[in-house]
């Protein structure tokens, strides 16, 4: 049996930091963000102990509540974005759509690449 994690996990698991380090700078309590954010206090919490996947909307709601760009949520060590079709991309469960960023600036504001199913 491997102790080495799936990038799935890499990802939930540094998501799960990120949303608990900028939460804290932002002193705001789980019942804060759920209030700012319109994402349940339940839900954030899982998230914060890497014991969810969430939703992209979700991921969304929580960036916009703390003034972060959807990517600054997700960044990771283990997450390289490439130029052309090689970049990060995410995907829906159901592969009916995937989202790949384009431009991340200091602005805070993103630009993102959207391929919907017919």
């Amino acid at each position: 049996m491997t102790n080495q994690l799936n990038e799935n996990d890499q990802m939930v698991l540094s998501l799960a930091g990120n949303l608990k380090r900028l939460r804290k700078a932002n002193k705001l309590s789980l019942e804060g963000l759920a209030d700012q954010t319109g994402v349940s206090k339940l839900t954030i919490n899982k998230i914060e102990q890497g014991k969810t996947n969430p939703t992209i909307g979700v991921l969304w709601k929580i960036a916009n509540g703390l003034g972060v760009t959807l990517m600054e949520l997700l960044e990771s060590e283990e997450v390289v974005l490439l130029r052309g079709d090689e970049n990060f991309t995410i995907f829906s469960d159901d592969d009916q759509w995937a989202l790949a960023p384009l431009v991340t600036n200091l602005n805070k504001s993103e630009t993102f690449r959207a391929r919907l199913a017919p």
